[in-house]
């Protein structure tokens, strides 16, 4: 898995895409996604992007299936599916993370084959809370075919 992230991030024509799941713009968990983000990639010039679902909400809100979305929605559907690097993030609250992201997960169609790497990662205000990271974000986020294998996610306060 390391090898797989190095060369990700040192290929310029590789996609990076970070996903925050916290409903609060500027939040603790957009804050670490992007930090992990840009410790994923070297100086080499390459575009990175930060999706931060609290300024998705009204598109999400509405769209029932993945036939409903927006163009903007869809777009952004798509740049999920076809990251090779991709960072997942959220809030940790009463042993759950946000519905709206689980929604995003739902509606991804699944991410095409070959070399990826996705990094799930969460904040929260304390140890209780560390098992939904492999007990509930995993198992969506493998359906949705961006993880694979004995990857492992990282916790952060």
């Amino acid at each position: 898995m390391t090898e797989l992230i190095a060369e990700i991030a040192s290929n310029s024509s590789r996609l990076r895409d970070g996903v925050s799941g916290g409903l609060a713009a500027h939040s603790r968990t957009s804050a670490l996604v992007e930090f992990i983000v840009k410790q994923a990639i070297t100086a080499l010039p390459q575009t990175t992007d930060l999706i931060d679902i609290a300024d998705l909400v009204p598109e999400l809100a509405f769209t029932l299936t993945r036939g409903d979305a927006t163009p903007k929605l869809e777009a952004i559907l798509e740049k999920i599916e076809t990251a090779d690097l991709l960072v997942i993030g959220t809030p940790i609250a009463h042993g759950s993370y946000t519905g709206l992201l689980k929604h995003l997960l739902d509606l991804l169609a699944g991410a095409r084959p070959g070399d990826r790497a996705a990094i799930i990662v969460a904040t929260d205000r304390g140890d209780c809370n560390s098992l939904v990271l492999e007990h509930a974000l995993r198992p969506p986020v493998e359906s949705a075919r961006l993880l694979h294998g004995a990857e492992r996610g990282v916790r952060a306060r």
